[in-house]
């Protein structure tokens, strides 16, 4: 498989008064395989004095999924040990329902959908003395069609009001009318999930020091605390989910 794509970018900076200027870009994208793409951003920084700096911007993402994601191929494998049908276990009690491994399928999905987004930081930096800065920064970041490799195999069992769209049976079997058919095999390849809402605050310190003899040293630490990670599920609810670092 192959695929064609070439882009343009503009960008125009445009100072509005002297501690104030804004910034405009846009970048057109056309893919042989999933169109074309137009995806702008806008900022604005705002710097009173020599010490201060107010930063804010909003732009929209496009990603394409790769090709490895759209065509490896796909192949059977095995799930875990000890996994049940929560459907059918209780009631037939056999062997291929209850605490065995169930047949996944992984790879490529010729399928997917490409990505988007939309994002949106406010933030600043303050140098209280010389060489040394104190970063802080809210953003926001919505993404669309998000592709993964999907809930794992106990998560979908576990939860198939909300994931059976992953699993694949085979027909009823007489002596159960009244069941699903058995479990032919679990979805494990690439898929878009749904969106992702995001929002946190990053944090940064940085620290030089003056030049001397032996050099000069810069010391810098940064990290996350994220406010929301939501994941969209298969009946549109979302799940809430926060990983600080």
């Amino acid at each position: 498989q192959s695929r064609n794509l070439w882009g343009a970018y503009a960008e125009l900076n445009v100072p509005i008064v002297k501690t104030l200027e804004g910034d405009v870009a846009v970048r057109y994208d056309h893919y042989s395989d999933f169109g074309s793409t137009t995806n702008p951003k806008v900022s604005l920084r705002w710097q009173p004095t020599s010490s201060f700096l107010m930063r804010s911007s909003y732009g929209t993402g496009f990603l394409a999924p790769s090709l490895y994601e759209l065509y490896t191929p796909q192949a059977k494998g095995v799930s875990p040990t000890g996994l049940s049908d929560p459907l059918r276990c209780p009631t037939t009690g056999d062997s291929n329902d209850c605490t065995t491994q169930f047949t996944v399928t992984t790879g490529g999905n010729p399928n997917l959908q490409a990505e988007r987004s939309w994002q949106f930081t406010v933030g600043g930096v303050w140098e209280p003395v010389a060489g040394a800065s104190i970063s802080v920064d809210y953003f926001k970041l919505n993404l669309s069609q998000a592709i993964s490799t999907g809930p794992s195999s106990q998560t979908i069992l576990g939860d198939l009001s909300n994931f059976g769209g992953y699993v694949t049976r085979g027909p009823a079997q007489p002596a159960f009318p009244n069941l699903p058919g058995p479990i032919t095999s679990i979805q494990q390849t690439f898929t878009n999930q749904g969106n992702i809402h995001m929002q946190g605050i990053d944090l940064g310190l940085s620290y030089r020091t003056p030049m001397s003899w032996v050099g000069r040293f810069t010391f810098n630490v940064n990290g996350t605390y994220y406010l929301k990670y939501d994941n969209q599920q298969t009946d549109g609810s979302y799940l809430g989910g926060v990983s600080n670092q």
